[in-house]
C-alpha cells in the first residue's frame, strides 16, 4: 500500500504503477417532471453531487435516459446532434424553457383559480 494515496502499488521489475479504482455509485434519476422542471433538475443535481458525478457527458447521458421519448422529441436537435461542449447545460436550459410557465401564465392561472365571492378585485 502506498501510504500517501492509500492505493495499492503494482511492482513489476523496476516499474512501479499506481492503480486507480473507479467506484460507481448508482444514480436513480426520477422521471422528468413537466410540472416543475427546476425542482426536478435540483433533485437530479443533488444526486449527481452525492454520487460525485461532475463530468458533463455523464450528466447529459443520465438526463437522456430519464426523459420520456415524447419530451425528447421536443429537444431532438440536441439529442441527435449533441453540442461538443456544455451538453448538459444546453439540454437543461431547453427543457426548462419549454416546460416552465411564463410569469404571465402563472399570474393568469393564479387569478383564474381565485374565487372572489362577495369581494371586488380591488380588495385583493
Amino acid at each position: 500500500m502506498n501510504d500517501a494515496t492509500n492505493q495499492p502499488q503494482i511492482v513489476e521489475g523496476d516499474i512501479t504503477q499506481q492503480t486507480t479504482f473507479v467506484n460507481r455509485v448508482a444514480v436513480r434519476v426520477p422521471p422528468f417532471w413537466k410540472g416543475d422542471p427546476m425542482i426536478w433538475f435540483a433533485q437530479v443535481e443533488a444526486q449527481f453531487d452525492l454520487a460525485g458525478i461532475n463530468i458533463d457527458t455523464t450528466k447529459y447521458n443520465h438526463k437522456i435516459c430519464a426523459v420520456d421519448t415524447e419530451i425528447l422529441s421536443q429537444v431532438a436537435d440536441i439529442v441527435q446532434n449533441p453540442p461538443a461542449n456544455e451538453k448538459y447545460a444546453k439540454l437543461k436550459n431547453r427543457l426548462v424553457e419549454l416546460y416552465t410557465d411564463s410569469q404571465e401564465s402563472k399570474l393568469r392561472k393564479l387569478l383564474g383559480d381565485m374565487q372572489l365571492g362577495d369581494k371586488k378585485p380591488s380588495m385583493l
